[in-house]
C-alpha cells in the first residue's frame, strides 16, 4: 500500500496555502474537487496529510482518480514533488523534472459506453468486488447511477470473479477489462457461441452429457465461480400451469413475437397481467410454488433457426438473478433440443419436464440449454433480482 509521508516543513509556512497549491499544482480540476473535502474532514494543511494513504483519502470520499494523483506527487524519498512556482510577473516558472513512482502497472478499460481507457491498478491483490464498487462511484457521472451487482467484468473471454484478485484472473500489464451491464431479464442468451466457450461441446452436441467426467464437470463449475451445491427443485410431477393457461401464455408471446419477430423474445408482465392471462387461481398457485419474493415475470418464446444456419444455445453460466423458477409452456416433443441441463457436485443433471411442470433453482447453481434445431420453445419464468424485495406488480411492458 502506498502512503503518503512528508517531510517535517514540507509545503514551507503557511500551510493552508501550501496545501492549496500542492493541490492546484497536480491540475485537471483536482483542487475543485478535493478541497471542500479536505475542509470537511479538516485537513487543511500538509501536517493533516501525513501518514494518509489511499484507502485513507477514499474513505473521506476523495475519487480513485483524484487519490492517485495525490500518491503520485509523493516523490521516492517520500517527499511531495512541489508544485510550480510563479514569477512575480505572473508567469509560471519550468518546475523541476517531476519524479513519480509508478506503484502498479497499467491496464486498459472497455467502459460501458464502448470507450477504452487506461487505467492503474495499485494492487493487484485487491478482490474484483472492491473494484466494482469504485468503478461504479467513480464512472457514475459517465455511466449513471448503477450498483456493483450490476457489473459484469469481462477479461480474455471470461467473467471475472468477485471474491478473487487481479493476480488470480493473470491480469498483466497492457490487459484489456471490458465493463457489461447485466439487466432486469437476463436469464441466458440464446445464440451461436464461440467453440471455445466453457462446457459448450456439451450443449451442442459434440460431446455427449453422458460421457463427462466428474472433474470436467468440478472444472466447468469452478470456472464460472459456480456452487456445486446450489438449490435445485424439480417438480416434473406436479403440474403448475394447465392446458388453458398456458394456451394464453403462448398466445400472448405470439402476439408479442408479431411485433418483434427476432428468433428469441421476451415479454415482460405484471403480477396483475399474469394473474389476468392464467386466472387468480393458477396465478397463486405458482407464487406459492416459488416462495419467495417475485421481482420479474417473463414469458419467453425461442424458434429454431434456419437449417443452413448454426443452431442456438444458451452456454453454461450463473444468473444475476438470485432464484429463477421455469414453468415449460409446451411439450418437449414440439421441438428438439432445448434441453435444460444442470451443473452439480453430482455431474450434470438433466431433469425430465413435461409441459405445465416447473423448474426451480438458485442463482450460482451453474446450467446452460442445449442447441434448439428445430420447432419453437415456450417458458415462464419468475425471477428474485439480488436487492429484490418482490416489487415486480408496480412495473409492467405488455
Amino acid at each position: 500500500m502506498s502512503t503518503i509521508r512528508l517531510e517535517p516543513g514540507a509545503g514551507g509556512e503557511g500551510g493552508d496555502d501550501a496545501l492549496i497549491e500542492l493541490l492546484d499544482g497536480l491540475g485537471g480540476g483536482v483542487k475543485d474537487r478535493v478541497w471542500p473535502i479536505f475542509t470537511k474532514e479538516n485537513i487543511t494543511s500538509m501536517d493533516a496529510l501525513e501518514g494518509l494513504d489511499r484507502d485513507s483519502l477514499r474513505s473521506v470520499g476523495v475519487t480513485l482518480g483524484d487519490a492517485n494523483r495525490i500518491i503520485k506527487a509523493v516523490g521516492p524519498d517520500g517527499a511531495v514533488v512541489p508544485p510550480p512556482r510563479r514569477h512575480v510577473d505572473g508567469e509560471i516558472a519550468k518546475p523541476p523534472p517531476r519524479k513519480i513512482r509508478r506503484s502498479g502497472m497499467q491496464i486498459f478499460l472497455k467502459g460501458l459506453d464502448g470507450k477504452k481507457s487506461n487505467l492503474e491498478i495499485l494492487d493487484f491483490s485487491e478482490p474484483i468486488d472492491s473494484f466494482k464498487e469504485r468503478l461504479c462511484e467513480d464512472y457514475k457521472h459517465v455511466w449513471g447511477l448503477i450498483k456493483k451487482w450490476q457489473l459484469r467484468l469481462i477479461f480474455e473471454g471470461q467473467p471475472m470473479q468477485d471474491d478473487r484478485t487481479f493476480s488470480e484472473h493473470g491480469v498483466e500489464e497492457g490487459g484489456v477489462i471490458q465493463c457489461i451491464k447485466q439487466i432486469p431479464g437476463d436469464i441466458g442468451v440464446f445464440g451461436a457461441h464461440h467453440p471455445g466457450t466453457s462446457g459448450t461441446a456439451f450443449l451442442d452436441g459434440s460431446t455427449l452429457i453422458e460421457a463427462a467426467a466428474p472433474a470436467e464437470v468440478a472444472a466447468l463449475i469452478a470456472s464460472l465461480n459456480g456452487d456445486p451445491a446450489g438449490e435445485c427443485q424439480l417438480h416434473s410431477d406436479r403440474v403448475v400451469l394447465g392446458h388453458r393457461e398456458r394456451s394464453a401464455l403462448i398466445a400472448a408471446a405470439d402476439a408479442y413475437h408479431r411485433r418483434d419477430p427476432r428468433p428469441d423474445v421476451k415479454l415482460q408482465l405484471t403480477g396483475d397481467k399474469l394473474a389476468e392471462l392464467i386466472g387468480q387461481a393458477a396465478y397463486r398457485r405458482s407464487v406459492q410454488l416459488y416462495r419467495g419474493p417475485v421481482d420479474e415475470i417473463l414469458v419467453r418464446r425461442t424458434e429454431a433457426t434456419a437449417a443452413s444456419e448454426e443452431p442456438m444455445h444458451i452456454r453454461f453460466h450463473t444468473d444475476y438473478n438470485v432464484r429463477t423458477m421455469q414453468v415449460v409452456l409446451n411439450d418437449p416433443k414440439d421441438y428438439d433440443g432445448g434441453r435444460l441441463i444442470f451443473a452439480t457436485g453430482k455431474g450434470f443433471r438433466q431433469p425430465r419436464r413435461t409441459a405445465g411442470s416447473a423448474t426451480i433453482h438458485s442463482g450460482r447453481l451453474v446450467h446452460g440449454v442445449t442447441a434448439l434445431t428445430s420447432g419453437v420453445r415456450y417458458g415462464l419464468f419468475f425471477l428474485q433480482h439480488p436487492d429484490g424485495h418482490g416489487g415486480w406488480q408496480s412495473h409492467q411492458r405488455t
